[in-house]
């Protein structure tokens, strides 16, 4: 028999770790920040703070793209609003399928009325350069790409540079997600010259979930701007920011500050500013070799190899004791911010 409403308590959850593909534990200091004063979304010190913030994306994503922003929603949001930006009906997308996010990409594509075509690469392979070689050359036509640079189901992580440089040989945008690596392994925006990327915030971050950080090249903006159709999503269309400018804040959407106001806390605790994003990958590098030994001496094993495995995740292999089925579950171990600080 359910409850009556005046039996209901506070939540008061237990302290875990944890341990799955995310959310991640988020640092105390963080969670402090989440109990400051409310502002208002047009206060003058939020809006001065939304600066900060995309200034620190930049660094993370290693970008200088003005366009830099963190979405009022978790990572999902940030993809969708990269495919609905940025491809328009009739339109032909590439995109790279070797676990469950490649195929949500593709999800997003279709119901943009573009078509998807697939690049498919076996669960816990990374995508085939040469296979989408092939495809850019068979379908000259195509306007964008489109791959998971870390893929949080398998943790196979992807040759973003190269895959990057196929696309510009061959005109076309690339849209990447990068829910698993920001933060967690070398993500260079600029450098590899990727067009539009998309995060989380409670992966390698170890922020709270709920955001999702992204950043646009100019030639992304530049094919916005071309667009011939009205963008499916009211609220994810970006024609605003190109008009009041990236980071800055819409008076029509009330967005959650207090996630938002974690971020350069975040930033700071987690290593990104006070050691810098080498250093800082360099620790959670050696935190997943440790964690992998540690689990290999205990007569477990790892699904992928070091060469192709995510340094974010560690791909672990444990009989489903929990189920009927007779097989192995893949699970992947977040080595996140808060768990290099601890």
């Amino acid at each position: 028999m359910a409850r009556s409403i005046s039996d209901i308590q506070s939540f008061q959850p237990v302290a875990r770790t944890l341990m799955g593909p995310g959310p991640s534990d988020i640092y105390p200091a963080v969670l402090q920040a989440l109990s400051r004063p409310t502002v208002g979304h047009l206060d003058p010190l939020f809006i001065a703070m939304m600066d900060e913030v995309k200034q620190l994306l930049q660094y993370a994503f290693q970008t200088e793209n003005p366009f830099t922003l963190a979405i009022s929603a978790p990572g999902s949001a940030g993809m969708e609003a990269c495919f609905v930006n940025l491809v328009e009906p009739g339109e032909k997308v590439i995109v790279c399928r070797n676990g469950v996010f490649g195929d949500r990409m593709r999800e997003n594509v279709e119901r943009c009325g573009a078509t998807a075509v697939m690049v498919d690469d076996a669960w816990g392979a990374p995508v085939s350069p040469e296979k989408v070689k092939q495809a850019l050359k068979d379908h000259p036509d195509a306007s964008t790409l489109a791959f998971v640079h870390a893929e949080t189901s398998t943790g196979a992580c992807s040759d973003a540079q190269t895959l990057a440089r196929l696309a510009r040989e061959h005109g076309c945008l690339t849209i990447v997600d990068a829910v698993t690596s920001l933060g967690g392994v070398p993500l260079k925006v600029d450098e590899w010259q990727l067009d539009a990327v998309y995060s989380g915030s409670q992966k390698c971050l170890s922020c709270v979930p709920g955001l999702s950080p992204v950043t646009f090249s100019s030639r992304a903006v530049a094919k916005m701007q071309a667009r011939t159709h009205k963008v499916q999503s009211w609220f994810l269309d970006q024609a605003w920011c190109l008009v009041i400018g990236a980071g800055k804040v819409n008076a029509a959407i009330t967005i959650p500050r207090r996630s938002i106001a974690c971020m350069p806390c975040m930033s700071l605790y987690c290593g990104f500013i006070k050691k810098g994003l080498k250093t800082h990958g360099n620790v959670i590098k050696t935190c997943i070799n440790t964690s992998k030994r540690g689990w290999m001496n205990s007569g477990s094993r790892l699904w992928l190899s070091r060469l192709i495995g995510c340094r974010s995740l560690m791909q672990s292999l444990f009989p489903m004791v929990w189920t009927m089925r007779p097989c192995a579950s893949i699970y992947s171990i977040p080595i996140t911010s808060k768990l290099v600080l601890d």
